[in-house]
């Protein structure tokens, strides 16, 4: 049974604020200040492209899980495919050029060297993927094609982890660029199929209709 990750039956929601401690939140709406009182104002759910990649790496996690629990690893060549061609190929074209242009420059140079390093994982992700395929197809070395199997989903679980503690915090969603990256990253994603994404995901379109 697959899980899907969706947004709700209502994506407007009351959100309470405090208005002597004020500070506007993201899609909130026709903020009126009135001493005193704390209004409630209409709050639009909204989502980032870091935290739709933070999402596809929970349903990457929970894959992994339930094929290491099962011993049933029949949705790696999907899973795998989806990585290359979709998941990391946005972080590669999309996020982390970005990222390199929005870094202020303190501390800048190790930023910089962090997003090599996840780059250069890409790429050992990658052989490891093709790896994986050629063993399939040669099929006449079960026991080297299950390790690449396991090297490969510790690999991608190791990786997701370094991206969120060591960049997706500097995400900057600020710039003139930004209005590029969205509409980038969807391009991606629908040349990969919008189906196949929502399939492998677990997202929603519904939840895919809030990416800002």
């Amino acid at each position: 049974m697959s899980t899907r990750i969706d947004s709700g039956q209502q994506i407007e929601r009351p959100l309470q604020l405090d208005i002597e401690n004020f500070t506007p939140v993201k899609g909130g709406q026709n903020y009126t200040r009135k001493e005193g009182l704390i209004l409630v104002l209409p709050f639009r759910f909204v989502v980032n492209i870091v935290e739709l990649l933070m999402v596809e790496h929970v349903s990457l996690r929970l894959h992994f899980q339930f094929a290491r629990k099962t011993v049933n690893w029949d949705s790696i060549y999907d899973v795998e495919e989806f990585v290359r061609v979709c998941h990391a190929k946005i972080e590669d074209e999309v996020v982390f050029p970005k990222l390199q242009k929005s870094l202020k420059d303190t501390d800048r140079e190790n930023h910089l060297r962090n997003l090599s390093r996840l780059e250069a994982d890409h790429r050992l992700i990658g052989t490891i993927g093709e790896q994986i395929r050629l063993r399939t197809t040669q099929g006449n070395d079960m026991e080297t094609l299950r390790k690449r199997i396991l090297l490969y989903a510790t690999t991608v679980e190791s990786h997701n982890a370094s991206e969120e503690s060591l960049i997706f915090p500097y995400w900057n969603e600020s710039g003139d660029d930004l209005n590029e990256v969205i509409p980038s990253a969807m391009q991606i994603v629908r040349e990969y199929g919008l189906n196949r994404y929502f399939q492998i995901t677990g997202i929603s379109e519904r939840l895919l209709e809030l990416v800002t």
